[in-house]
């Protein structure tokens, strides 16, 4: 590849370990990276130009283009990689050889308990075309106990590890930013500062890391199309649900959660001025939606 930077990631936008963890650790440590976002819509993390690399056809998957064009998949594998191999002044990594396996213990229970419990948790409550209350309810307990299993530690500790943020913690937190607070947000009443405060505190203290501030909303501008990005209001449930359903499966950068909140940041397909705001519309959705707060233009 002829972008001349030290690596290719492939990514997609809305996924926390594709975009967000990896890109985060580059970031931390200064390495340069060209993104290549797969829509997932069209199956393109599936076809024969990404499953070369990446037999596994899921993303993250990076190619070290400074090491034989050295290929690694999984957000695991990837950020051991690049500590091993870059991290020399151990800024996110430990050297100690028992904290380093404590340092593998809690990537290893972000990939096996984190990431696939909630992410099962949004398939039943947002994707699935049909409803399962008893799912959505056990993958609600699930997030809520790898909360508290996090929240244990964390009450004894300011890390998880070697007494500073490591790759351990930063593996974590986007998940629990664009994650949790749909999840969560009609179970028992959760708060996330009140329910898990050491836990919380933790996590904005990684948010406020400047590597992480700076490159949390970064996206490529390439694969973007022109036309307006919009701030909508608060939706009832129903809007909602239809609204996620119609616009999340489709180009990775049309939507973002805002976290701790019920709003959505969009790019609007079609756009009509109504009384000095706009109407949005998009192709799958069975009316448009007004509710817009702000808009600026691409």
């Amino acid at each position: 590849m002829s972008h001349g930077k030290q690596f290719t990631l492939y990514m997609h936008t809305l996924s926390p370990n594709g975009w967000c963890v990896v890109a985060f650790v580059m970031a931390e440590l200064g390495l340069t990276y060209e993104s290549i976002y797969l829509d997932f819509y069209k199956g393109e993390q599936k076809a024969p130009e990404h499953t070369k690399y990446n037999p596994n056809g899921r993303i993250p998957t990076i190619i070290d283009h400074h090491n034989d064009d050295f290929v690694i998949w999984g957000s695991a594998a990837i950020l051991t990689y690049l500590i091993e191999k870059y991290d020399t002044e151990h800024k996110i990594s430990v050297t100690d050889s028992k904290e380093k396996i404590i340092q593998l213990q809690w990537l290893a229970f972000q990939i096996s308990g984190q990431g696939p419990y909630y992410g099962q948790a949004i398939w039943f409550q947002k994707f699935h075309p049909k409803k399962f209350p008893s799912a959505v309810e056990h993958y609600q307990k699930e997030t809520y106990r790898v909360l508290g299993v996090l929240e244990s530690v964390l009450l004894k500790q300011e890390w998880l590890v070697g007494n500073k943020m490591t790759i351990a913690d930063i593996a974590f937190v986007l998940w629990n930013t664009y994650v949790v607070p749909q999840i969560l947000k009609d179970y028992n009443g959760f708060d996330f500062g009140k329910d898990f405060p050491a836990f919380f505190s933790w996590h904005e203290k990684i948010m406020a890391c400047p590597a992480i501030r700076e490159n949390k909303h970064n996206r490529n501008p390439s694969r973007r199309k022109s036309g307006f990005y919009c701030t909508l209001a608060s939706l009832n449930t129903e809007t909602e649900g239809r609204f996620m359903v119609a616009v999340l499966p489709t180009t990775v950068w049309e939507a973002v959660v805002l976290p701790y909140t019920k709003v959505y940041r969009v790019r609007a397909f079609e756009t009509t001025k109504i009384q000095g705001s706009l109407d949005i519309a998009h192709p799958r959705l069975p009316h448009s939606i007004p509710k817009l707060l702000t808009y600026r233009n691409s």
